[in-house]
Formats: structure tokens, C-alpha cells, sequence
């Protein structure tokens, strides 16, 4: 297989892991109606290409891919940019995810405020994962307004 299409196939696996880890790492009364995936490099089932197109998930499901898509007031977004990850990048990405939420959850149910797991640093061992565009704090105030919902 040409190396620029297999390259352009990891991409796009990869991809879509990322995606539903985002979409379905939560239960379902926990999670956004739909989610707008921007800015990526989509390789669509004949093989063409979307340099920059965006993806609208509604209810888990992909509701539209394109380039010119409009993204709904309801979605959350996902940026669509940044490195191609591996399998083992993927699995523990899921795992942060899944072990982030259910920390924060666990402190909802003790009845600490997003403000009390922040001062704790209950996200601490997973400092490195916060040198991105989303700090640790905003993280939990994310986390804490969905799970609290």
C-alpha cells in the first residue's frame, strides 16, 4: 500500500478512536447532544480527502462531514488538529478520560465543590496530560459541570 494513503488511513483510525473515547468515555445522561469535530483532515470511504472539514456527532451517531459544515449552538468541540497517536497513545488518552471522570464524580458524591478538587489537586497524577491548550483546572470545572448535570 502506498505510504501516503496508508499514512492518510492511520490518520483517519486514529481519528475516529479519539472521537468516540470523547463521545462515549461518559454515560449517556452525562453526555452533550452533539459534538462538532473541527479543523481535521478527513479521509472520506472513496478515498478523498477533507483537508479541513468538520464532523457533527448527534446522539452518537455522525450526523455530517464536510467542509463547510455549520457547527449546531448545542455542540460541543472537538479540535480536530494536533499528531497522529498510536494505539497505546489512544488506550491511555481513554484511560485518563475514564479515571479523570470518575475522580471527579467520586468527589460529586462526596459533595465537594469543583473549587474543593481543584485545591485538593485531585487530578494531580495526571499533570502531564495538562500542558495542552486545557489546564488541569479548567478540566475539572468541565468534568464537574457535565457529571453534576
Amino acid at each position: 500500500m502506498n505510504k501516503n494513503i496508508w499514512n492518510a488511513f492511520f490518520s483517519a483510525v486514529v481519528f475516529v478512536g479519539f472521537l468516540f473515547a470523547a463521545v462515549f468515555v461518559t454515560p449517556a445522561q452525562y453526555r452533550a447532544d452533539a459534538y462538532a469535530v473541527t479543523n481535521a483532515r478527513i479521509v472520506t470511504g472513496n478515498g478523498s480527502v477533507i483537508e479541513k472539514g468538520t464532523i457533527i456527532v448527534r446522539g452518537g451517531l455522525i450526523a455530517q462531514i464536510g467542509e463547510n459544515v455549520t457547527v449546531p449552538a448545542d455542540a460541543k468541540i472537538i479540535p480536530g488538529h494536533g499528531p497522529v497517536a498510536t494505539t497505546k497513545e489512544l488506550r491511555g488518552f481513554l484511560t485518563m478520560l475514564k479515571d479523570t471522570s470518575g475522580i471527579v464524580d467520586a468527589g460529586i458524591k462526596a459533595h465537594k465543590t469543583a473549587d474543593q478538587l481543584k485545591k485538593d489537586k485531585a487530578l494531580a497524577k495526571y499533570d502531564a496530560w495538562a500542558n495542552g491548550f486545557l489546564k488541569a483546572d479548567a478540566f475539572i470545572d468541565m468534568l464537574y459541570k457535565d457529571l453534576k448535570r
